[in-house]
C-alpha cells in the first residue's frame, strides 16, 4: 500500500481543547450571525485584563454601532455579555489568550469554511499534513514542529488557517517580522508549495479580527510570503454569516 497524505491532530479531543465557555459563545453567535461584527470589535479591542466597566461600555457601543446587532432583544444581549465574561475569566495553559481560541473555534466549527464534498475530505484543528506510511506510522510533509490552528484536506484541495485575535501584533515586531511569525509562516507557505507540487489546489490564511491589515499584507509581500493570504474581520464575517 502506497503512502497517502492525511491531517494529524496534535491536540486533545475538542471537548478538552476548546473550553466550554468558548464553545458556548461561538455556538450562540453562529446561531445569531447579526452579532458577529459587534463580537469582532469587542474581542479585537478589549483585553482580558481590562476592567469590567470598560468591557461593558465597549460591548454596549459595539452593539449599538451595527444595525443588525441592534435588533436583538435585551435578553440576547444580556446572554452575550454573560458568555463573554465566562470566556474572559478563563485561565488557559501557557497564558494562551482565550480570544484567539474563540477565533480558532469559529473557523473550526463553521460549516461555511470547508465542508467540501470531495474525496477523502477531513477537517482538523492543531494539525499538520503528514504522510501515512504503509507500516501505520506517519511522517510530516514539512520538517517543522509547527501546526495549523485549523485545516482541511482532500484528494483535491487543502486550506490551512492560523487564527489570531489580531494578526498585526502576531506578525509585526518593531516594524519587522517577528521570529515566531517567521517560523510559522515558513511552515505554512512550505506546506502549500509542497502540496501544489503533488497536484492539490492549496492555500493558507492568516485569520484575524483586524479591520485594516494593509500594512501586514505589505510586510508579508516584502518578506516574500506571497502564498499566505489574510482574512480580516470584514472577510471573516462574510464567510461565517
Amino acid at each position: 500500500m502506497a503512502a497517502v497524505l492525511t491531517l494529524v491532530r496534535e491536540a486533545p479531543d475538542p471537548a478538552v481543547y476548546f473550553p466550554i465557555p468558548v464553545r458556548n459563545l461561538v455556538e450562540f453567535v453562529l446561531a445569531r450571525p447579526g452579532l458577529l461584527p459587534a463580537l469582532f470589535d469587542y474581542l479585537a479591542s478589549v483585553k482580558v485584563t481590562d476592567p469590567e466597566s470598560v468591557r461593558a461600555e465597549v460591548l454596549d457601543v459595539s452593539l449599538r454601532k451595527y444595525p443588525r446587532a441592534k435588533r436583538y432583544s435585551r435578553v440576547v444581549r444580556a446572554e452575550l455579555w454573560r458568555l463573554l465574561n465566562s470566556v474572559y475569566a478563563l485561565k488557559l495553559p501557557g497564558n494562551k489568550d482565550p480570544r484567539g481560541v474563540v477565533v480558532e473555534y469559529l473557523v473550526f466549527q463553521s460549516d461555511r469554511i470547508g465542508n467540501r464534498h470531495e474525496p477523502q475530505y477531513v477537517k482538523e484543528y492543531e494539525c499538520s499534513v503528514r504522510w501515512r506510511l504503509p507500516n501505520g506510522q506517519t511522517k510530516r510533509l514539512i520538517d517543522s514542529k509547527a501546526t495549523f490552528d485549523v485545516a482541511w484536506l482532500s484528494d483535491i484541495s487543502f486550506r490551512g488557517y492560523e487564527c489570531k485575535c489580531q494578526v498585526a501584533p502576531f506578525v509585526s515586531w518593531s516594524g519587522g517580522l517577528s521570529s515566531g511569525a517567521r517560523n510559522k509562516l515558513q511552515f505554512m507557505q512550505g506546506t502549500v508549495l509542497e502540496l501544489r507540487k503533488l497536484g492539490r489546489d492549496s492555500r493558507s490564511y492568516l485569520v484575524g479580527l483586524d479591520r485594516s491589515v494593509e500594512d501586514v499584507r505589505e510586510l508579508l509581500a516584502a518578506e516574500n510570503f506571497l502564498e499566505i493570504e489574510i482574512v480580516d474581520g470584514d472577510q471573516l464575517e462574510l464567510l461565517l454569516a
